[in-house]
Formats: C-alpha cells, structure tokens, sequence
C-alpha cells in the first residue's frame, strides 16, 4: 500500500510500477513531477484512487496492464491524464476507470494499442467520469472493443476513435452526457419513438461516421440519477416540460 504521501516536483516519475501486482496507489499527492504521476507497466490487478495527480509531463500511465482499477483521482493539467497502452504483442485489457475528475489536460484519456497481434487495447470500461475542459477528451489510437458510458463530456474536441468501441450502456440505462448535444427529449424508447420524456435525447449522438452514442443523457450522470425533485425529463430545471409531461399521464395506471 502506499498511501497518504505528497511526491512532488521529482525529476522523474512519482510512482512507479513494474511487474507489481495486488497493491494500493491511494489518497496521494502526485504534483509537479517531471515525468508521469504514476506508471505501471507489466502489472495488473492493483487499485489506483483518490489521489490528487495534478502538473505533471502526465498524469497516469499504463502500459501492457490488466484489470487495474482507476478511481476518484483528481487528474488535472497534465499533458495527457489517463493513458493505456498495449506494446507489441502485449495487450492492456480489461482495466476500470472510474468515477474519476479529469480536467484541464491536453488530452483527457487515451487509449493506443500496438498494430501487432496480441498488442490490442480492449475490454476497458471507461464510465461515471467527468472529462472536462480537455483539448481532446477521450483520444483512441489502434483501440477496439472499449465500452464508454455515463461519462460527462465538455471538451474542446470531444472523442476521436476507430470503429468498434462501444459509447452507451444501452436502453434505459443510456450513454454519456455530451456538453453539445443536450436535447430535445420528447419522446422514450429503445427507438425513441414513443410520446413521452425519459431524460436522453431522442437523436443520438454523432462522434463520426463510425462511431455514436445511441441514448445520449440530458444531464450529467450524478444529476441524471438523482434529479431535482419535479424534474420529470431530467434537463436540469423544473418547467412547463416537466408540467406537460405530469398532465399527460395524470390518472393513469399502470
């Protein structure tokens, strides 16, 4: 375990790991190092979260790791915050990033794999994020097979990604809240096509030709599972909408 330290402005990196399994990176201060906060590398099921990972070359790194945990850090202002990567013929798969605050960086979370068999970047869950403010915020290179959901995005440049990775959780649990892309909501269903609000937007979300959010949220995740009480479409803000939608179905039974 290591926990509850401040590592600051080293000329190299604040953490590292190699070939190191089954430990705690949690609730330290990674700030001003020259290199990255913390690197793994060859390591796999350790847990990484609540630390505050802030002004370094980059905030956390992963290379050739499996089914690591990443959670509730603070990764801001760095050049990239999270970054996973397979190498040659050694995959990155399977790892978990979540709940975690990622602001302000170059670019928010990357995922590269190798263009060699076996060096694939895939099966990683990235969800209940806040990307925030980043020139890119999720960036993915040679990754395939990755699932991104209720993540919360305002970005300079949202996503760039190859075909196959998977961006919503699919109906009703939805997609990702998209800063550019926040309604109408007028309608509900798997095909969005039946009257009646349920907080997505009836159009999905269009990264690219390739890629899109099928059930983009009207609302942050946090909000968007805990509204207001009276905001019946889950938009942030009680109105004739939410009123409509109350008279519409008033008296019914189920």
């Amino acid at each position: 375990s290591v926990s509850g330290n401040n590592v600051t402005a080293n000329k190299g990196t604040g953490v590292y790991l190699t070939e190191s399994s089954n430990n705690s990176i949690s609730e330290n201060s990674m700030v001003n190092n020259w290199n990255e906060g913390i690197h793994l590398d060859w390591s796999d099921y350790n847990s990484i979260s609540e630390n505050i990972i802030v002004n370094n070359l980059d905030g956390i790194v992963l290379l050739v790791t499996s089914n690591n945990i990443l959670s509730e850090n603070d990764v801001s202002n760095n050049g990239v915050g999270v970054s996973l990567s397979g190498w040659w013929s050694d995959p990155c798969l399977s790892n978990s990033i979540s709940g975690n605050n990622i602001a302000d960086n170059s670019v928010g979370i990357q995922l590269s794999g190798s263009i060699y068999v076996g060096g694939e970047c895939s099966d990683n869950n990235i969800y209940a994020n806040n990307i925030a403010n980043n020139g890119i915020g999720i960036y993915f290179t040679e990754a395939y097979g990755n699932n991104v959901f209720h993540n919360s995005f305002s970005n300079f440049v949202q996503a760039v990604s190859p075909p196959m990775n998977v961006w919503d959780d699919g109906y009703s649990s939805g997609g990702n809240y998209w800063s550019d892309h926040t309604g109408p909501d007028l309608c509900h269903g798997p095909y969005q096509n039946l009257t009646g609000s349920d907080g997505i937007v009836d159009k999905p979300y269009i990264i690219d030709s390739n890629n899109r959010d099928n059930y983009p949220l009207m609302s942050p995740y946090e909000y968007w599972i805990n509204p207001i009480p009276g905001d019946i479409n889950r938009d942030t803000k009680v109105d004739y909408m939410d009123l409509y939608i109350l008279a519409k179905h008033y008296g019914q039974k189920k």
